[in-house]
């Protein structure tokens, strides 16, 4: 559950250097660990609104973008997965 988490807007990837781009796919993909109570429609909305953003963020930019799943890559996504999969058992 969050409680007054302020998650931080980054850079599109797009206006980012290819040298700093999987740096800034790694930092989104830690930010998207952090779990929201949707039982509160109104609790952390910006924060809610700024995980919406960069979670379609890295999905636009793993569409477009070529040999993005690195190993380095590879833990995070893990890790993000396993803390926002026991989520899915309360809507299920």
């Amino acid at each position: 559950m969050c409680l007054d988490i302020c998650l931080l807007g980054f850079v599109c990837s797009s206006d980012t250097p290819a040298s700093e781009q999987q740096d800034l796919f790694i930092r989104k993909l830690q930010q998207c660990c952090v779990v929201f109570n949707f039982m509160d429609p109104v609790a952390d909305l910006k924060s809610k609104e700024v995980k919406r953003a960069c979670l379609n963020e890295l999905v636009d930019y793993i569409t477009a973008t070529r040999g993005v799943l690195t190993e380095p890559v590879y833990p995070e996504i893990v890790k993000m997965a396993s803390r926002l999969m026991p989520c899915f058992a309360y809507i299920c």
